[in-house]
């Protein structure tokens, strides 16, 4: 059997990665993954990265870690040597000093405060949570973030008896340091259980540690890049570079540091959306793992905790059919046939498919329990004198809104028209609306309305 004529690509004119893939020229190419060399005389030879004769810098964390246990029992314990009962966190207030006098911050955050903070919304009801804003209170002061970032790791934020751990990374040369009052109430049993407020410093345990970080991918932005980099599983970081015109280095600060998920000795296929001022966004795949998304413009809370599930960029859901409960009088709603479906929408802007669709309701022109014999109908143009009410219910609440779209049939045939209806906060696992016609419409294209199902792509490195 004859063996089939090799012909291999040809590149005689090299990459060029900086023009735009629809305008390269022949015998050129934009980038190579898992690139191999072949000879005329056919020896294989796989392409790898060459190690530079400088080392331009070294990405290393250097940070003060802070690890809060037992808040219960140190408040216990701290009401005892007092004489007291009855003992019950208030608040927290959070110092960061150095050795220059002039360099002192603080912030501090009662438990009656507002529990939505800069617009994320948290149970108030830990010291957990309590101190985490007032960290957070801290850090939206601008002269403090220039000095120190401060990163907040915990399994579980929100259970009062999970150790906290506080990292505070220094972006100056001076020494920091940070000190945490905790506010109490007791019953004083000196002062015939009279109640009395008293402050007190939780005890932690300290370590000053330096970790290497090694990259794990890099994007680049019109102004700066960013470096993934990993020290575990859980200990990720994501470093904000800038370089001088000659090349070295002129700024590095960490962005993030959160559990990532990025796996050892395994790379990235990082790529950019540089949407505006508020989503500078990446997304990557190790083709081991599902496709993940991060916005590098979010608020300090929104890495406090961060799992890598969190960043999925397809999450999963039952996303049931809404469910028609009625027809009422009073509305606008156009004459025709209608459906209505949905999808969630993450906080930093990630939605889900589309739900289930219910099926068609006709609308009317007259109001309902109108006999049917003086029940009339209308053009599509025709508002009605009804609404709808609906229901929503097993909604995920690991999103933040939920989209509520209206589908209205145009034709015999099936032609429809879709528009999203209503946008609203998810406060809970259900969702009631009334679709009263005059709502301000959405349109949503039919191609995003009628992907059914998404496809994930796996990429495999050689």
């Amino acid at each position: 059997m004859a063996q089939p004529n090799k012909k291999p690509n040809s590149f005689s004119k090299g990459m060029m990665s900086d023009i735009d893939a629809n305008a390269l020229p022949p015998d050129s190419y934009k980038e190579a993954v898992g690139g191999r060399l072949i000879t005329r005389d056919d020896n294989s030879f796989v392409l790898k990265n060459a190690q530079g004769n400088t080392l331009l810098d070294s990405i290393e964390l250097n940070s003060y870690e802070f690890f809060i246990n037992n808040f219960d029992s140190q408040l216990a314990s701290f009401a005892q040597s007092l004489n007291g009962t009855n003992a019950s966190y208030q608040g927290f207030t959070v110092r960061l000093y150095g050795t220059d006098p002039s360099f002192s911050y603080e912030a501090t955050y009662f438990k009656y405060d507002e529990s939505v903070f800069n617009g994320l919304s948290y149970p108030d009801s830990n010291p957990n949570v309590w101190l985490t804003f007032a960290i957070y209170k801290l850090l939206s002061n601008p002269d403090v973030q220039e000095k120190v970032n401060i990163f907040v790791f915990s399994n579980n934020i929100f259970h009062p008896q999970t150790p906290l751990e506080i990292n505070v990374i220094d972006k100056t040369s001076q020494s920091t340091s940070l000190q945490i009052k905790a506010h109490i109430k007791y019953t004083d049993n000196n002062l015939e259980a009279q109640t009395s407020v008293q402050t007190y410093e939780p005890t932690f345990s300290f370590n000053n540690n330096s970790h290497k970080y090694k990259i794990v991918g890099v994007a680049s932005f019109s102004d700066y890049s960013v470096l993934l980099t990993r020290y575990s599983e859980d200990k990720c970081a994501l470093w904000k570079v800038t370089l001088n015109n000659d090349g070295t280095l002129n700024q590095r600060e960490v962005i993030a540091h959160a559990d990532l998920g990025f796996l050892e000795n395994v790379s990235l296929r990082v790529e950019v959306s540089e949407e505006n001022e508020h989503f500078h966004r990446i997304y990557w795949t190790d083709g081991i793992q599902p496709l993940r998304t991060i916005n590098l413009k979010e608020e300090f809370l929104y890495y406090t905790n961060l799992v890598a599930d969190d960043l999925n960029v397809f999450k999963e859901s039952k996303l049931l059919a809404p469910v028609v409960q009625d027809i009422i009088g009073g509305g606008n709603v156009s004459c025709g046939a209608h459906s209505y479906c949905y999808r969630l929408v993450t906080t930093d802007g990630k939605t889900s498919r589309v739900s289930n669709i219910t099926n068609p309701i006709n609308i009317v022109k007259t109001v309902p329990n109108t006999s049917y014999h003086e029940t009339l109908g209308g053009s599509l143009s025709t508002n009605s004198s009804n609404a709808v009410s609906i229901r929503i219910d097993d909604i995920d609440n690991s999103y933040g809104t939920i989209q509520l779209i209206d589908i209205t049939y145009t034709s015999a045939e099936g032609a429809i028209t879709a528009n999203i209806i209503s946008e609203s906060q998810i406060t809970s696992s259900s969702f009631n609306y009334t679709h009263n016609g005059n709502e301000t419409k959405v349109s949503i294209s039919i191609g995003e309305l009628l992907r059914s199902h998404v496809v994930s792509i796996s990429v495999t490195y050689q």
